[in-house]
């Protein structure tokens, strides 16, 4: 009777602690929404999500390449894939408009970019973008590649600050930071 007992004790252990086997640690990549994440595996702890860069930004400073430009720039995207980017100039705007398609890289928290840009003129841009959801901040690097103006975008495997001009690495003077 004894051993009946003890063998049922230890069958009652096993089945105990490998029922905890079951449930598996929330990751990243467990293709289930759960820690506090905004959709499956993205936001939250993970990386952010590919409408993170939805809705208003505006410069926090502007980037060196742009003074010339603008003194700030505030860009609005859309869940339906358009933009505004709103470049301010001694308080007049100049207003680039169009559609994008963000896909993330593959290459950490980089995300890239292609903007078709159909105002005030045509234009194609590529570039790469990082949100930092939890610090509320965007950074943005794109280049214009239609109409050809003799610049490389930025690559997400090279980073930011990758962006060329006739074969000159412009470094970060075309990284555009961004705050809601």
């Amino acid at each position: 009777m004894k051993l009946k007992f003890i063998i049922a004790l230890i069958c009652g252990a096993l089945l105990w602690s490998n029922c905890g086997d079951d449930q598996k640690t929330p990751t990243c990549a467990d293709g289930i929404q759960n820690q506090n994440e905004a959709d499956i595996d993205c936001g939250g702890p993970c990386v952010a999500c590919s409408g993170a860069s939805d809705g208003v930004w505006i410069s926090n400073p502007v980037a060196p390449l742009l003074e010339a430009f603008a003194d700030s720039i505030v860009a609005h995207f859309n869940t339906d894939n358009t933009y505004q980017m709103a470049y301010w100039q001694e308080g007049t705007a100049t207003i680039y408009s169009g559609t994008c398609v963000r896909v993330p890289s593959g290459v950490n928290d980089i995300f890239t970019i292609q903007m078709d840009q159909t105002s005030p003129n045509t234009a194609k841009l590529s570039g790469i973008y990082r949100v930092l959801e939890n610090e509320g901040r965007l950074t943005l690097e794109i280049i214009q590649t239609t109409p050809s103006i003799g610049a490389t975008p930025p690559l997400a495997t090279d980073g930011f600050g990758s962006t060329k001009f006739n074969g000159v690495p412009l470094g970060n003077k075309n990284v555009q930071e961004f705050a809601r």
